[in-house]
């Protein structure tokens, strides 16, 4: 019979509130125990399983707390902000089945934390960073959004600039509501020529701002990105054709911008990459 499960969600333990008649005089009733399923199993888990273990008697303190510490090893804590190119993709909707990029980044825990969903913009993201509860306890956040903002916008209703102040925006938002010694982590755009614009008739002005924009992230161009702590840029060129283009060897939809979990992978180990460079894994 299970008497105790502490379950914390990115280092904190939430509040829970009792409801409906317990069990087995307020303990778990003795049965199988389901993990890592995503129907109606006892425990049904949205992410990766990282660690776990079960032990049979109730720890001490100290005991729970060395137990934490080592559940926590080698891993970090962190929120992640984008759009379809960094979302878990499901093959509805006419988007190809691959995993988020966060899940292929070794020691990276987001869970809810991780915001990203198809379609997303900067505005989008800025709203779910700000509704995000459970922030004390992050350790870093990863930033990559900005590509539907210049595939809807550009030459239509905002400029290069706008966009640009709209980043810069997202990235003072975070920087205020993250708590004390998180890292702040802008990662660059991935190449999409093909595809950028098209929807519009813009495409020469939407690449040009895709351009600049990512110049601005690297630390470049008359108004760079401030305010960050690393930036993240070596996927770009490993994912790129030489023209700007996504390699067709990672477009996963032949759609020239989503890519299938190989490039995804790329950007994984350059994030992992900072992680590392920043001591968190």
């Amino acid at each position: 019979v299970l008497t105790q499960v502490s379950t914390r969600v990115r280092g904190i333990l939430p509040a829970q509130t009792a409801s409906g008649t317990p069990a087995g005089g307020g303990n778990m009733v003795n049965g199988a125990i389901s993990l890592g399923i995503s129907g109606n199993g006892l425990f049904p888990w949205k992410d990766l399983i990282h660690r776990l273990f079960v032990i049979n008697r109730t720890l001490t303190t100290d005991e729970l707390a060395i137990a934490e510490r080592w559940v926590k090893q080698g891993m970090a804590y962190c929120a992640v902000i984008g759009d379809s190119t960094t979302a878990v993709n499901n093959a509805g909707g006419g988007l190809p089945a691959n995993r988020s990029v966060a899940s292929l980044t070794g020691g990276m825990i987001c869970h809810a934390a991780e915001i990203t969903f198809a379609g997303g913009k900067i505005a989008d993201q800025k709203t779910k960073w700000t509704a995000l509860a459970g922030k004390t306890a992050l350790q870093a956040v990863f930033i990559q959004v900005g590509l539907n903002d210049i595939n809807t916008y550009i030459g239509v209703s905002k400029t290069t600039a706008q966009i640009i102040a709209d980043l810069q925006d997202l990235v003072n938002t975070v920087n205020a509501d993250k708590p004390a010694g998180c890292k702040t982590y802008i990662s660059a755009l991935t190449p999409c020529k093909a595809w950028i614009g098209v929807s519009t008739g813009q495409t020469a002005a939407a690449y040009a701002a895709w351009l600049d924009v990512n110049t601005a992230i690297s630390g470049g161009g008359a108004t760079p990105i401030t305010g960050v702590d690393r930036r993240i840029t070596s996927h770009v060129a490993l994912l790129n054709d030489g023209s700007g283009n996504l390699l067709p060897a990672y477009d996963s939809n032949a759609d020239g911008v989503h890519e299938n979990g190989v490039a995804r992978q790329i950007i994984g180990q350059a994030w992992r990459a900072a992680l590392e460079a920043d001591g968190l894994v």
